[in-house]
């Protein structure tokens, strides 16, 4: 027996050893020699004859300068091991998000666990697969099951799956161009804080600008800082006014506008206007207050609501919706009622108290130019009813007119009186040019007040108000 099961070779004891000066016997010499055969028989031959046919225990040894593995029976260097060459396939080059691409050592097929990196040439839209060395096209999900947003996997950027016996699990989605909170606590009400980090929302701090696709809260959601809304770039005027990216834009040229195209229901923005033009209004596409187009002035601010697609409607201004605030624009740019007359009263109704309050004592409330409603009979004549709101800072409603009478010559009086008894009304009568205000007692009417502007024919035939500006005190 030439190997004693310990690695040790042992000569048949009965030929050997030779004794000296003896015939040499053939049967002993052959029974040696078929031993050393033997024995040969079961070493391993360095250029690779031998097939092992036994672990091999290497007692803490090591196989040195082995090649890298180029089978999957192999095994691997570690060389492999540490560059991951094994794991990492090549760049993708399908050119959309079907991404295919080759694996140094692809397996027969796809099993739970197998985890491969390879990098992306294109930006993901949306749902997207992969195909590894011709296996054939596997899913790529997120962790929860949902398919990727756009641009998770970005292009030259390493994306790193592992399969899980149906899909490939992406375990590095990008946040780069998206926020993804994939979703926050849907229906839920939620604080959004530093507790909520690596879970259900991407972090973002004060310096940081949020540049990514449109996002829906479906809850409640209670932000902890400020939210800044993105300035857009400039929009030239146009018929119908497109608006870029953002929230808040300046508007340039002096083009009419008659619509503005949609940003999603819902949508709210802010535009600046940078020089005078017109905004027409339309029933449903544009709607005004009072049904009146508005005319701009640089530095005019509006805030348009989008109710239905494509609809947009004014909910605010820096102007309160009134009209000039100055007496002297109301002179020079109105020349009858329907440019800044009582016609345009009505707007009032549409402004918040706040809005009032903040923006109206000591300035104009409504004015009245041009000829406007005819009084022939004698004594007080209510030519026109309206509610006003009274801030709780104002104490008087002054007011001052112009009267025209057919008959020159002829004594007029102009008056506003309080629709609830016990209020005091301020009377001014005066021929012609009135030279001092008349004031209405509002000190214990904070709120809705309805007022009605009257006029007395004293004499003559016929009594207009040419013109008439109000203002609280």
């Amino acid at each position: 027996m030439p190997f004693n099961g310990s690695g040790a070779f042992s000569a048949p004891a009965a030929s050997f050893p030779a004794v000296t000066g003896t015939v040499i016997d053939s049967s002993k010499y052959n029974a040696v020699i078929n031993d050393l055969a033997s024995g040969l028989t079961t070493v391993i031959t360095k250029d690779g004859q031998t097939t092992v046919t036994a672990n091999l225990p290497m007692a803490t040894y090591r196989h040195t300068g082995v090649g890298n593995a180029l089978a999957l029976t192999d095994y691997a260097s570690a060389s492999q091991i540490v560059t991951n060459d094994l794991s990492h396939a090549s760049t993708s080059a399908s050119g959309v998000d079907a991404y295919v691409v080759s694996l140094p050592l692809p397996p027969p097929a796809y099993a739970a666990k197998q985890r491969y990196q390879f990098i992306a040439d294109v930006d993901n839209a949306g749902d997207c697969s992969v195909n590894f060395s011709g296996i054939g096209a596997a899913s790529i999900k997120l962790a929860d099951g949902s398919d990727p947003l756009d641009g998770q996997i970005q292009a030259d950027s390493v994306v790193d799956v592992v399969h899980d016996g149906t899909n490939f699990i992406l375990i590095n989605p990008s946040y780069a161009d998206n926020l993804t909170c994939a979703v926050i606590n849907q229906g839920a009400n939620n604080v959004l804080d530093d507790s909520d980090l690596g879970s259900t929302v991407q972090a973002y701090d004060a310096a940081t600008t949020k540049n990514d696709a449109s996002n829906t809260f479906t809850g409640n959601n209670t932000f902890t800082g400020s939210v800044t809304l993105r300035q857009g770039v400039d929009v030239a005027s146009a018929t119908a006014l497109t608006l870029g990216d953002g929230n808040a834009f300046d508007i340039t040229g002096t083009t009419t506008i008659t619509s503005i195209a949609t940003k999603g229901v819902g949508a709210q923005v802010t535009l600046q206007f940078d020089g005078i033009l017109t905004l027409t209004h339309h029933a449903t596409d544009l709607v005004l207050p009072n049904g009146n187009d508005i005319t701009t002035a640089a530095g005019d601010i509006l805030v348009f609501y989008e109710y239905a697609t494509g609809d947009w409607r004014l909910i605010a201004t820096n102007k309160g919706m009134l009209g000039s605030n100055n007496l002297s624009d109301v002179a020079s740019a109105a020349t009858s009622r329907t440019n800044l007359g009582l016609g345009s009263l009505a707007l009032l109704s549409s402004v918040t108290q706040t809005e009032i309050a903040a923006g109206l004592n000591q300035q104009t409330l409504f004015a009245v130019v041009g000829d406007f409603t005819s009084v022939t009979a004698s004594g007080w004549n209510t030519i026109y009813a309206m509610s006003i709101y009274v801030p709780s800072s104002a104490t008087s409603l002054a007011y001052v007119g112009w009267l025209r009478n057919a008959t020159s010559g002829q004594d007029n009086s102009l008056r506003i009186v309080a629709a609830v008894a016990g209020t005091t009304a301020g009377v001014n009568g005066l021929t012609y040019a009135q030279t001092t205000e008349g004031t209405l007692d509002v000190s214990a009417s904070s709120g809705w007040l309805t007022i009605n502007i009257q006029l007395n024919r004293e004499g003559g035939t016929e009594t207009f108000i040419r013109s008439m500006s109000t203002r609280f005190i």
